[in-house]
């Protein structure tokens, strides 16, 4: 440790700044604490206005008195096998302290999640940095409701009986038992514990409210472009019903069928839409569903600019020898040419036949016949699934029996 001595008003009066103490502790990342002392031979004060640690300063500068010792923390970084810790003044003294690499876990919370199916319970992931140089031991998980109650979580598996390792750029999910039921829209905040004694930044978070409903589906055909088909879901944890009375592509307010409809909580339900959405073919668009109560949810989707068809499939043996006839149609109400890039067979989840590299082109409102050398006795008399994909990144699936 060294520390640099000043002379001023021409008096040899001397101002001495040097490290009581550093210690490396656990928050959001690796922080580290300063105990930074003033000595003087007299009253005069001095002002701390930085400290260099990584690469980072104060927030806002400190004034220590004269024979007092104040606790400066600073959050930053720690990558190296050393640390250089250097205390400036704004009169221009400084102390500089270097100190060999000290074991520590920064450790935060990476995600809490509800699980809508059941109100019992949520998950919790612990996630450690990667330049954590210790294993972590969580032990223990709370959380503190707003009236300041403070709750010790079960959790699975059991911290409080086994604490759980999370090694340096790792991840764990555990699953904290309590009943957020009647605890709804309530900002609570969580904390978890570890065997070490590192200090993790706690998380806020707020519970799903008494209604909690998505749009789950959203279907547009180029075959009819003058509807289109929305799946609306209540979820099971919900405390109410909703009743949807109005769909909206783009602020455009469609007809629905049917006009009114009440859902109930874990329930979904199909709405028919009719609106002309020529001019949106491609187009990056906005959903939004309306309740008799006000209630409203957004999707963004992407409208369909193109739609392929499979529209026949022929299984044939010539002389002795079998083969395929795949035929493509690219629909007339596509926008786009599209150049046909592969074609995958499978049966039951196992691709059985895939050709690459195909390359040929099926222009707007055209079909392709593709013929394939195939020996397709083995699954003879089997359902297949015959999936054609494009360079463009479309493709189109259809399943058929493999027998001439």
């Amino acid at each position: 440790m060294t520390f640099d001595k000043a002379c001023f008003d021409g008096s040899h009066k001397r101002t001495l700044i040097y490290f009581l103490e550093y210690e490396i502790q656990q928050t959001f990342e690796v922080r580290r604490n300063q105990h930074v002392h003033i000595e003087q031979e007299s009253c005069l004060n001095t002002y701390v206005d930085s400290i260099d640690v990584v690469f980072r300063c104060l927030r806002s500068p400190c004034v220590i008195f004269v024979g007092h010792v104040k606790l400066l923390q600073h959050a930053g970084k720690h990558h190296t096998a050393y640390s250089r810790r250097c205390c400036e003044t704004a009169e221009g003294y400084k102390s500089v302290y270097i100190t060999n690499e000290l074991l520590g876990a920064a450790l935060y919370i990476d995600e809490v999640k509800f699980d809508y199916t059941d109100t019992t319970y949520f998950n919790l992931t612990i996630s450690s940095f990667e330049y954590s140089t210790a294993t972590a031991m969580v032990n223990s998980v709370n959380l503190t409701l707003p009236d300041e109650t403070t709750i010790i979580l079960d959790t699975t598996p059991p911290l409080d009986i086994i604490p759980i390792p999370i090694p340096p750029n790792e991840s764990l999910t555990i699953q904290c038992i309590w009943n957020w039921n009647t605890h709804r829209n309530e900002t609570i905040t969580v904390r978890i514990y570890t065997k070490q004694g590192f200090i993790v930044p706690s998380k806020i978070v707020i519970t799903p409210p008494s209604i909690v409903w998505n749009i789950t589906d959203v279907k547009f055909d180029l075959d009819d472009i003058e509807h289109f088909l929305v799946n609306v879901t209540n979820t099971l944890c919900s405390l109410q019903s909703i009743n949807v009375t109005q769909i909206r592509l783009n602020e455009n307010v469609t007809e629905i069928t049917p006009s009114s409809l009440r859902i109930s909580a874990g329930e979904q339900r199909q709405f028919s839409c009719a609106f002309n959405w020529t001019s949106l073919k491609g187009e990056n668009s906005t959903l939004m569903v309306c309740t008799a109560d006000g209630l409203n949810i957004s999707k963004s989707i992407t409208l369909p600019s193109v739609k392929l068809k499979i529209i026949n499939v022929s299984f044939k043996t010539s002389e002795g020898v079998r083969y395929l006839n795949i035929t493509v149609e690219n629909v007339k109400e596509s926008l786009l040419d599209v150049t046909v890039a592969r074609i995958v067979i499978s049966l039951e989840n196992e691709t059985v036949y895939e050709s690459k590299g195909i390359g040929t082109l099926i222009e707007v409102g055209e079909n392709l016949t593709l013929t394939f050398s195939l020996n397709w006795s083995s699954y003879e008399n089997e359902e297949v699934t015959i999936s054609v994909y494009t360079e463009e990144g479309f493709e189109a699936t259809a399943r058929f029996m493999a027998k001439e």
